[in-house]
Parts: C-alpha cells; sequence; structure tokens
C-alpha cells in the first residue's frame, strides 16, 4: 500500500469510518485479495498492528486516515467497505493469415 493508494482509499470513504481488506490470520496480517502484505507500508494509528482483544479485521478512521483494528461482529459502526479487485489477465491471440501456394510442376532436364 502506498501512500497514494491509502488517499485514494480514504477520498473513497468520503469522510466516514470504513473496513478495509485486512485479516489477521495465524498471528500475521494478510489483504483478502491476496496482494503481499508489507509491513513497511502501512498506515496504523498508533505505530502498532498488534490486535486489541479479538480484533481480527481492520478499518480506516476517517479523521485521519490511519488504520485501526476492529471486530465486524462487534465494532461494526464502518458506513462503507473498500476491497481491491484483482484486474484478470487477459490473453491476445493473434491470427496470421496465410496464402495457399500451388507447387509449381516444371519440367525437370
Amino acid at each position: 500500500t502506498t501512500e497514494e493508494e491509502n488517499q485514494f482509499v480514504s477520498e473513497l470513504l468520503e469522510g466516514v469510518d470504513g473496513w478495509l481488506g485486512g485479516k489477521l490470520e495465524s498471528a500475521t496480517w494478510t489483504w483478502v485479495d491476496g496482494t503481499p502484505w508489507v509491513d513497511s507500508t502501512t498506515f496504523w494509528d498508533s505505530d502498532t498492528s498488534a490486535p486489541v482483544g479479538d480484533n481480527d479485521c481492520m478499518k480506516m478512521k476517517a479523521e485521519t486516515n490511519t488504520w485501526i483494528t476492529a471486530l465486524i461482529a462487534v465494532d461494526s459502526t464502518a458506513d462503507k467497505y473498500v476491497c481491491k479487485k484483482v484486474k484478470p489477465t487477459t490473453t491476445t491471440t493473434t491470427l496470421a493469415e496465410t496464402t495457399p501456394t500451388t507447387p509449381s510442376h516444371e519440367p525437370t532436364q
């Protein structure tokens, strides 16, 4: 996650708290879309990603554009959700047109 991406998400949320696609699994934060988690590019509110209690999800605080841990079942006060969709890869097939040739039957000497 870059500063630009974090700012973009903040703008999408339009001034309200919003759920992000981060989830704590086996004591490790992951993105639900499979994007690799990079600890050096996170925007935690309190300089720590340690969950409080059983919090295993994350949301963005609107007033600071920072991330906090949350438990969806209890702390469901976020009004919006932001999920990143991975763009599917496309394959291009090029068809070449061929011109049929007629074998020449020239007499041999």
